[in-house]
């Protein structure tokens, strides 16, 4: 989350320490974190955690730990997002910042040595990292 959108709300990020690493950059300190931040995302509701980070041109990034925690998956095709977190399933919508028809996904993902990511089977088979 930027700081200016962590002002906007009215929160206030304690410091932790935390360090990030953005594509193609250097190592960074966050300027704090904002914990258990009631969070609504079109019929899902829940609380998740956030690193102020100043960012160039995004406000607020879902991270990899709230992928995982609401078991998402992409589908860009669908434009739609699918979670389920215990009984509540939910499908969200994913729209660009304008309105305008640009697919987004995922651009970065960091693997561990060892680890597999499966693109697409059919046409390039899972690749080892």
């Amino acid at each position: 989350m930027s700081p200016r959108v962590t002002e906007w709300l009215g929160l206030k990020p304690t410091k932790d320490g935390s360090w990030f690493t953005a594509m193609n950059a250097k190592e960074r300190p966050t300027k704090g974190v904002v914990k258990n931040i009631d969070l609504r995302i079109d019929g899902w509701t829940g609380k998740a955690d956030f690193n102020i980070i100043d960012m160039d041109k995004l406000e607020v990034v879902l991270g990899m730990d709230f992928m995982e925690k609401l078991s998402a998956t992409l589908n860009p095709y669908c434009e739609m997002m699918a979670g389920k977190e215990g009984q509540l399933e939910c499908m969200i919508p994913l729209v660009s910042k304008d309105g305008a028809d640009k697919r987004k996904g995922i651009t970065v993902l960091q693997l561990d040595k060892g680890s597999t990511l499966c693109y697409d089977e059919r046409q390039m088979g899972p690749r080892t990292y």
